[in-house]
């Protein structure tokens, strides 16, 4: 959060005023230091089609905190606000059951307990099946292929 802020307030401070490249790359080169991470930061005036300003403009980033904002976005309109808690089939005193990759199962602070009430009162047996959970660890996407970086 402090991070964001900081970034906010240097963005108002510089927009407002004249700023030699050499100062804003020293305040940024700061900004690396100070938050021990990598930071890049691209300025492009798009009716002149051209950089104004680049920081670390050409190094590869893995998407972050604004990539989440469009998930989590999409994540809402698409799922709503609860996605089911597990799948189920009863077949005589039988239920055999599925999970659903729903991650408030057991986080506490969500407190979500019908699922658990659901099968404590089931009188019958259980049969949990992990069937519908295929994945090979390691597989390819941006998200494990960079994973010795």
């Amino acid at each position: 959060m402090n991070r964001i802020l900081f970034l906010v307030v240097l963005t108002i401070v510089y927009g407002c005023s004249s700023v030699s490249r050499q100062k804003l790359t020293k305040t940024l080169r700061e900004t690396e230091t100070q938050f021990q991470d990598h930071t890049g930061f691209v300025l492009y005036d798009i009716k002149r089609k051209k950089t104004v300003y680049s920081f670390n403009g050409e190094k590869y980033f893995i998407p972050a905190s604004n990539t989440k904002i469009f998930t989590f976005y999409t994540s809402l309109s698409i799922l709503g606000d609860s996605i089911p808690g597990l799948y189920y089939l009863e077949r005589g005193d039988s239920l055999l059951f599925w999970g659903t990759g729903d991650p408030s199962l057991l986080y506490e602070p969500v407190q979500s307990s019908r699922v658990l009430k659901f099968l404590n009162n089931f009188s019958g047996s259980l049969y949990f099946s992990n069937s519908n959970f295929e994945t090979t660890p390691l597989g390819p996407g941006w998200a494990w292929s960079d994973y010795l970086y």
